[in-house]
Formats: structure tokens, C-alpha cells, sequence
């Protein structure tokens, strides 16, 4: 018996396999056919796609690819599956057959998909890849995003019936029956009139769910398919998708909807609701911004398993976009290349990154503690080093882009200003049993503490920016990620005021068992992780990394959100520690001055930043700061446009997202002390 030899694809012709998995009829065996098509996306083939869970390689099954005699092409395209069944029972097969060895994971889906009477034509990357050949691997993954886009369905395999997975898909099915979400908006709708239906939609009331039926959900959502990286692309590009478990299934539009209200309704673990987020709730054509897509998928898809670390990038180029201001032919972000190791292609991808966006946005997923090995410090380690916590709200470096020059061996040049230089840093002490399994009350305990040493370490009761110290210290925890400070407000996020009440609670030792569960979960949890507390001789405070030291300086640089921590070196050199939060200057005010009092930047998403006149309650895109545009340019935004404001020069037809009012040029001219920064 031997092994099956792949016929090489014409790359040139853009040809991929499909693969028909023959019937179950007179075969116990599993058995398939390969066929070298030309997948042309205004008329493709008709096929489904596989969206599954690969499972050990070192676990694996023999199946058979048999020769049919006759025209087997036109036999899998065929619309009519009556007419399928009849001309494959008048083919013969070939006495000799190949064999191929796919995982076991992969054979129980075979098993369970092949129908009994008809065959089934099908792509599945496994087996309609060579898997062995490192260029065509690279070509099929480069056209990946095209074959699930063209495929008439993408088939969802989380595994066979087992945990009480039946009942699980029923549940899911029944609550999907009843309510579903306008996810431009986020909103939750009931599709009737009845009154338990519309109650659904309500967060503050319960799902009529039974322990057991609860129990089979979370196990069923808890299946390793969620964890895969690859399977935002395979269920995002699809035009149609559906969940199979066993032999149940759930389109993918119910599924997904439901799963929202589970997350939302508290039913499930932070860890858990993470997972999901990223694989199920979270599309990125919804919810990206053009300039910086890739580093928002990124960051959703951090908790994400991948066998490859190169996938960390591959997974993600078909569903990241460029600015649009980019032309057509470079919108192929990053093309994949396996003959190149991890640390090459972290590498060449934040170079490229940088040119692209014109943005350092990579910066904010480096780490020192969690450093690529044999890298520069500004190249992040995919995934270790994205932190746990979000600060792309921050506008630390206002409206500019970097001019990032690289300078080769490593050393990549940049503009910036330094704020101050680290003095004490004060460790957050986890509770023994970790921060998400430990009680609220130790960690209570714990806030305490860090009160106790960072308070009292200045001369007043104020803070430099004029707020008083319990203030900063609230808005230092959360990073100033308060509702108010969002337009429009996401339901279910803290307001300030709740936080720092449920914070001055704490530390008067009386809000061990509090219940207000959206506090808790940022005060204790999310930005404390692996964090540590920091001050400065001027009286700022802030949050940095583990790695971050006393005499690392705080600074802020061109085209990056968060101020970024750097480490001196003797040769003139700054080695990156990683993001952190100093309050005070999260809204550009280490380059254009504090924002005049009544006034705040409200971070719009994907639309960029406005400034809130809190004396007249109006919303403005232009920073109070800055005087008029110079002349010849304009500003262009419209309300329908999910973009940050574009600076056009009328003159020489210049398009850019940098507010010509905040060059470098223009920065020194206010008298901003921008240096020249060199990373390593």
C-alpha cells in the first residue's frame, strides 16, 4: 500500500485542490478523491470548507484515496445530488489505492460528514495542502482568505456527542429561536412579541436554564476548536457557516448571537468569555479600523493557540486591511513565507507594520520580561508579550505618525519626548492562589497595601495634574478606561464615579464582599496582572511592567497611544520594557500641555478622538490646544465614516491621518523637546 504523491498545483493558473469524500455505501473505509481546480472567486467551484481542530500529529489515521475512472470533476460539481449518487455507483474504482495519513481528529469529522448515498466535495487545508512542501504551503496559505470566501459554506466541526453536547446544541437553539443581535450596535433583540422573549434581552434577568442545561453549554464552549487562531478567518470570510457537534447542528449566526448573550449575561468565567470573544463575538470587518486592523486582531486573538508561531501573522493577514489611502496592489499586508524562522518574521513584520500605518502600535505588544529571544527589544514575542490589558483609549502622542527610520542591525530610529524617569517601583504582590483564583477579599488585602506605599510617598494630598491623589490612583488602576470617556458609552462599562466609591470602600476596610461585579473585576483583576506600580520624584504614578526598573525613563513617541518605558544604555541605546500608564499624560499632554479645565478627550473607537465642552455638553473633533489648520489644508470626517478624520492638502492633494498641526516641525515650533530615539 503505498503513499499517496501530491500532483503539483499550477500556482500561475491559481489552482487549489477539493477533495470528495466518497459515500459511505459499500466503503467502511474511509475513502476520498483529490482534483487539481482553478478557483476563480467571481466563478468558483461549488465546494464546503472545513473549519476544525487538526489534533496530535503524533495521533494518526490511514485513509484511502482512490482513482476514479471517468470525468470525477464534473461528478463533484454536479448540482443534483440524486444525479451524484447514480454516476458514482457506475464508476469503478481502481483495485490499487494510496493512502494518507490525516489525525485522528480529522477522521472522527470524516466519518460523521460523509453522507450515506452521495458524495461530498470539500476543502480541508490537511489534505488539500501538501503539507510537506514549504512553497506551496506558503502560496495555499497566501490564498486561503479567497477559498473560504468562495466555498457556498463553512462547516464548523467542535468534535463528536459527548458531555451532554446534544442537549447543549438544543439549548443554544432554542434560546437562538428567541432573541438575536443588530451587531452594528451591539443591541440584543427579541425576535417575537412574547413577553418571556423580550425578557431575555435583559441583562438583569435570568436565562430559564437548568444546571445541567448551563453545564453542557459551558463544556461545549469550552471545546478546543475556540482556542484555535485560525478560525477568525475561516468563520469571518464565510458566506455561510454552520456548527456541527455529532450529529447536531446550529448555523453560525444563532450561535454567535447567543453565545453574546451568554458573555453579557455573567454566565460565563473571564477566561472563557475571552476565548469566545475572540473566536465567535468579535468580527473584525465589524469592529476594525482600517489604519490598524492587524494590530487590533492582534490583540483579540492574544489568548489564541497556533501550532506554527509564525500563524501568530499568517492567521490574521487575509482579514487585516491596510489604510485605505494605500493603493490596491498593497493591500496583501504580509505575505507568508515558511521558509523563514520565527524571529525573521516577527521582524520583517513590525518593519513593515511601521511603513505601512506609519504607526507604533507594535510597540505596545513588547515586554522585556517576555523578550523574543535573539531579537531586538522592540519586536514583540507573539503571543507571550501582549499584556492583559488594553490601553489603545489612551491618545499619549495625539494625532501624529512616527518617521521611523530603520537603521540595520536592528536599531530602529524614532521621535519622542521623555516625561520622567522611574523612581520607586512598587511590586504588585499576587495572592498566592493567582489573581483570578484568589478571593475578592484577598485581593482587597492586597489594595490595601499597595495604598498604603504609594499614597503617602507624596508631600500632598494633590496630585501634579491638580487631582487629588486618591483620584489618580483610581484612574492608575483602570488606566482611565472609564464609560464616560467613550463615545458613545459601551453598556456594562464603570463610570468613574462607581469606581473610585467602590475604591475609597476598599480601602476603608469595608468592601470585602462587596457585589458590584463590574468594579471588582477591574480593580482586582484586568490591570493589575502583571504589573507593577511605579512613581516618579515629580509625584506621577503609573502602572509598567514587571520588567520596569528604577531609572527607566518614561516616554512618549510619535505614533504610538501609550507611553512606552525605556532602559538606557551605555552606548547610547534604549532597550523597550514595555507600555505603561502615568496619569497625566494619557492625552497628549506631554506634547501639546494639559487640556484647558471643563474639558476631556473621549476616545470614538474607530472614528478617533473628539473633546468634550463639559460646560455646553458639546462634542468636537478639534483639540482645544491647537489654533487653525495651516493654510491649504482641511479636515475631512463624516458621520457615516467608521474612520479617525484625514488631513487633506488642497494644494498638493497630500492625504494623511496626521494633524499637520502636530509634526515634528510644528511640535518644536510650541517648543515640545523632541529627541532623537534609538531602539534596540
Amino acid at each position: 500500500m503505498q503513499r499517496y504523491t501530491y500532483s503539483e498545483l499550477d500556482s500561475e493558473g491559481r489552482e487549489i485542490r477539493l477533495m470528495t469524500l466518497l459515500p459511505r455505501a459499500d466503503l467502511e473505509e474511509i475513502h476520498v478523491t483529490l482534483r487539481n481546480v482553478t478557483l476563480d472567486p467571481t466563478s468558483p467551484p461549488s465546494y464546503e470548507a472545513l473549519s476544525y481542530t487538526w489534533g496530535s500529529t503524533q495521533d494518526t489515521v490511514p485513509i484511502c484515496i482512490s482513482t476514479v475512472i471517468g470525468d470525477e470533476s464534473a461528478l463533484a460539481e454536479s448540482k443534483d445530488r440524486s444525479e451524484k449518487h447514480n454516476e458514482i455507483s457506475n464508476q469503478q474504482f481502481v483495485p490499487t489505492y494510496n493512502v494518507l495519513e490525516v489525525t485522528r481528529n480529522l477522521a472522527v469529522a470524516l466519518e460523521h460528514l460523509r453522507y450515506d448515498r452521495e458524495p461530498r466535495v470539500l476543502w480541508i487545508d490537511a489534505i488539500c495542502i501538501n503539507q510537506q512542501d514549504m512553497q506551496e504551503r506558503s502560496a495555499q496559505v497566501q490564498r486561503m482568505g479567497d477559498i473560504y470566501q468562495s466555498a457556498r459554506q463553512t462547516t464548523v466541526w467542535l468534535g463528536p456527542e459527548e458531555d451532554d453536547s446534544c442537549l447543549a446544541i438544543e439549548t443554544l437553539d432554542d434560546l437562538a429561536s428567541r432573541i438575536t443581535v443588530d451587531w452594528s450596535t451591539l443591541t440584543r433583540l427579541a425576535i417575537g412579541e412574547n413577553e418571556n422573549d423580550v425578557a431575555l434581552t435583559d441583562l438583569d434577568k435570568d436565562i430559564p436554564f437548568d444546571q445541567q442545561q448551563l453545564t453542557s453549554v459551558i463544556r461545549l464552549l469550552e471545546r478546543p476548536w475556540f482556542e484555535r487562531l485560525w478560525i477568525r478567518q475561516e468563520v469571518q470570510l464565510a458566506k455561510s457557516a454552520v456548527v456541527v457537534c455529532g450529529f447536531k447542528f446550529l448555523h453560525w449566526d444563532r450561535f454567535r448571537s447567543v453565545c453574546f448573550r451568554l458573555a453579557l449575561g455573567g454566565y460565563l468565567e473571564e477566561l472563557l468569555v475571552e476565548k469566545i470573544y475572540g473566536s465567535c463575538l468579535y468580527d473584525s470587518r465589524e469592529e476594525q479600523s482600517s489604519y490598524d486592523s492587524l494590530f487590533y486582531n492582534l490583540w483579540m486573538t492574544k489568548r489564541c493557540k497556533c501550532s506554527d508561531q509564525r500563524d501568530r501573522i499568517y492567521a490574521l493577514t487575509n482579514i487585516s486591511s491596510l489604510p485605505r489611502i494605500h493603493s490596491p496592489e498593497e493591500q496583501q499586508i504580509f505575505k507568508p513565507d515558511y521558509g523563514k524562522d520565527v524571529c525573521s518574521v516577527f521582524q520583517e513584520f513590525v518593519l513593515r507594520e511601521i511603513e505601512w500605518s506609519r504607526m507604533l502600535h507594535t510597540l505596545l505588544f513588547c515586554d522585556l520580561e517576555e523578550a523574543l529571544p535573539n531579537a531586538p527589544s522592540r519586536v514583540p514575542n507573539l503571543p507571550a508579550s501582549i499584556p492583559h490589558y488594553n490601553m489603545t483609549n489612551l491618545g499619549a502622542a495625539g494625532l501624529t505618525v512616527t518617521q521611523a527610520i530603520h537603521q540595520g542591525n536592528g536599531i530602529l530610529e524614532v521621535s519622542g519626548a521623555f516625561i520622567s524617569t522611574i523612581g520607586d517601583v512598587i511590586p504588585v504582590n499576587s495572592p498566592e492562589a493567582g489573581w483570578l483564583n484568589s478571593s475578592y477579599g484577598d485581593k482587597c488585602k492586597e489594595m490595601r497595601r499597595l495604598a498604603l506605599l504609594i499614597l503617602p510617598n507624596t508631600e500632598s494630598n494633590m496630585y501634579p495634574s491638580g487631582v487629588s491623589l486618591l483620584e489618580a490612583f483610581c484612574r492608575t488602576i483602570y488606566c482611565n478606561s472609564f464609560a464616560e470617556l467613550s463615545h458613545p458609552m459601551t453598556p456594562g462599562d464603570t463610570l468613574f464615579q462607581d469606581a473610585f466609591d467602590e475604591l475609597s470602600i476598599i480601602l476603608n476596610e469595608s468592601g470585602d464582599n462587596s457585589t458590584r461585579s463590574d468594579v471588582k473585576t477591574y480593580l482586582t483583576d484586568q490591570m493589575l496582572r502583571s504589573r507593577n506600580f511605579f512613581t516618579t520624584s515629580e509625584g506621577y504614578i503609573g502602572l509598567a511592567p514587571s520588567a520596569a526598573r528604577s531609572g527607566d525613563q518614561v516616554s512618549v513617541l510619535l505614533g504610538c497611544r501609550a507611553p512606552i518605558v525605556l532602559r538606557p544604555r551605555s552606548d547610547s541605546y534604549f532597550v523597550v520594557v514595555g507600555q505603561c500608564y502615568i496619569h497625566g499624560f494619557g492625552d497628549g499632554e506631554a506634547l501639546l500641555g494639559p487640556l484647558p479645565a471643563g474639558w476631556s478627550r473621549v476616545d470614538r473607537g474607530r472614528k478617533g478622538n473628539s473633546y468634550m465642552d463639559h460646560a455646553t455638553g458639546i462634542l468636537r473633533l478639534t483639540d482645544p490646544r491647537l489654533g487653525d489648520l495651516p493654510h491649504g489644508w482641511r479636515m475631512f470626517s463624516y458621520s457615516s465614516d467608521d474612520h479617525p478624520p484625514r488631513f487633506v492638502n488642497m494644494f498638493t492633494r497630500q492625504s494623511t491621518y496626521e494633524d499637520p498641526r502636530q509634526t515634528p516641525e510644528a511640535l518644536r515650533a510650541r517648543g515640545v523637546d523632541l529627541r532623537t530615539i534609538l531602539l534596540k
